[in-house]
C-alpha cells in the first residue's frame, strides 16, 4: 500500500547525505569550468606564439608593413617592430601624421617636414627638419632619397642623403610631377627617379638615372604609356605600365634583345627576388573597387610570363621566397615557383584582409577586428 510520502522521506527511505548533494554541485561546476577553460584555451591557441598564428598589438587600419622576417606597424604615434613569434623588438615614437617606407634593411619615415631613418634595430641613424613638406622618402643599402614639396604641385626638390644624412645630391624637378624614386645595381650604388610631364596633350613618363654625388647616367621620355611601376632585375630596370614590362639598363637604353613581356590587361600586386630570379606577379584590372575577386594570376620570371588559375576566387595574392599564394576567406593557395596547379589548404578561421608577405614563409592578416602572423603552408 502506498503512503503518499516521497520515498527518500518514507520510513526507512534513504535520504541524500548534505556532503552528496555538494558534491553534486561541485562537480557540475567543474564541468562548466572545463568547458570555459576548453573554449578559452582554443582561443588562445588560435593566437599563441606555440602555433602558426599570432595575434598582434595592432589595428586594422594600422599601416602594416614588412622588413625582412619582421612586422612593422605604426599606430598613427609610434612605430613598432615586431619578431615573427610576435615578441616587440623595437619601438620608435614617429608622432602624428607619419608615413614610413622599407627598403636597403632599413626605415625612411617621415612627417610634416622631419625625416628619420632607423636601421633593422631601431637605431635613428639621422633625424632632422627640412626646408619643406616631404612627399616622400626612399631609401637603399647605401643612401635615401627625400622628395620635398615646392611652390607648385610641378615644382619639388629631391636630396639625396647617405643613413647619417651626409647630402650626395640635391636635384630640382621643374614642370613636373615627381612620383617615385628607388636604388638599384650593387649595394643600391645607382638611383633611379619617376616622373610625369602633363604639360603637353597626352602625359610622358620621364624617367632618369644617376650615380649619387657624381653625374646623371641616363634620362627617358616615354609617351605611348604611363610607367606606374620600377622594379630591378640583374642591374637593369623594369619598367611597368598598363600594356607592356619593357628592360631598361642603368642608362635608360632599352634592352631590345630581351624584349617586352605583354600585360594588357594585369595588375602589378608584387615582385620579390629569390635567387638569380625575380618574379612579378600579376592579377586581373579590377572591374570596380579594390576589393574584385580574381581566379587567375599572371607571373612573370625575369622576362617571360605564364598563367596560373586558382582554384576558387580570392581577394588578395603574395610571393614568399618558394611559391605563389592566393588568399580566399577561408581557404589558401600555394603553388611553388616552376609549378603549375595550386594546392589547397582549408583554414578555421575567416580572413577578411591581407596586408604583407613576410620572410620565413609567413604573412599578416586580418580577421574581423584581429591582426595576426600566420605561418603559411608550402616549403
Amino acid at each position: 500500500m502506498k503512503s503518499g510520502i516521497a520515498g527518500k522521506d518514507a520510513p526507512g527511505g534513504r535520504k541524500k547525505s548534505p556532503a552528496g548533494r555538494i558534491a553534486k554541485t561541485v562537480l557540475v561546476f567543474c564541468i562548466i569550468a572545463a568547458i570555459i577553460f576548453g573554449v578559452v584555451t582554443g582561443v588562445r591557441a588560435l593566437f599563441s606564439s606555440d602555433t602558426s598564428t599570432v595575434r598582434l598589438h595592432a589595428s586594422t587600419e594600422s599601416n602594416i608593413q614588412a622588413m625582412g622576417e619582421n612586422v612593422l606597424y605604426y599606430d598613427d604615434m609610434t612605430l613598432y617592430c615586431v619578431a615573427p613569434n610576435g615578441k616587440s623588438r623595437w619601438h620608435f615614437t614617429l608622432g602624428a601624421g607619419a608615413d614610413y617606407r622599407v627598403g636597403g634593411g632599413g626605415v625612411i619615415a617621415w612627417a610634416g617636414q622631419q625625416v628619420y631613418v632607423l636601421n633593422k634595430n631601431g637605431v635613428c641613424t639621422f633625424n632632422d627638419r627640412m626646408t619643406s613638406d616631404v612627399l616622400f622618402g626612399a631609401i637603399g643599402q647605401s643612401y635615401i632619397a627625400v622628395a620635398l614639396k615646392g611652390a607648385s604641385d610641378t615644382e619639388s626638390t629631391l636630396v639625396v642623403m647617405d643613413h647619417n644624412g651626409v647630402q650626395a645630391e640635391q636635384l630640382t624637378l621643374s614642370d613636373l610631377y615627381v612620383m617615385d624614386a628607388g636604388f638599384f645595381s650593387t649595394n643600391d650604388s645607382l638611383m633611379w627617379v619617376l616622373s610625369l610631364d602633363v604639360a603637353g596633350n597626352a602625359p610622358i613618363t620621364n624617367l632618369a638615372t644617376y650615380e649619387p654625388g657624381r653625374m646623371s647616367t641616363g634620362a627617358l621620355e616615354l609617351s605611348d604609356q604611363v610607367v606606374y611601376r620600377v622594379y630591378s632585375h640583374n642591374n637593369n630596370l623594369m619598367l611597368v605600365d598598363t600594356s607592356t614590362i619593357t628592360c631598361y639598363n642603368y642608362k635608360c637604353v632599352e634592352q631590345q634583345d630581351i624584349g617586352s613581356v605583354l600585360v594588357y590587361g594585369w595588375l602589378l600586386d608584387s615582385v620579390r627576388a629569390s635567387g638569380r630570379s625575380t618574379y612579378a606577379l600579376f592579377k586581373p584590372m579590377p572591374d570596380s573597387g579594390e576589393s574584385s575577386l580574381f581566379s587567375e594570376l599572371r607571373l612573370v620570371t625575369n622576362y617571360t610570363s605564364r598563367s596560373l588559375r586558382l582554384l576558387s576566387p580570392c581577394f588578395a595574392c603574395g610571393l614568399s621566397s618558394n611559391g605563389v599564394y592566393g588568399f580566399g576567406e577561408n581557404v589558401i593557395y600555394y603553388c611553388p615557383y616552376g609549378g603549375k596547379t595550386f594546392s589547397t589548404h582549408y583554414l578555421n578561421l575567416r580572413l577578411t584582409r591581407f596586408y604583407c608577405m613576410l620572410d620565413g614563409g609567413r604573412a599578416v592578416f586580418a580577421s574581423g577586428n584581429d591582426v595576426f602572423i600566420m605561418k603559411l603552408p608550402g616549403k
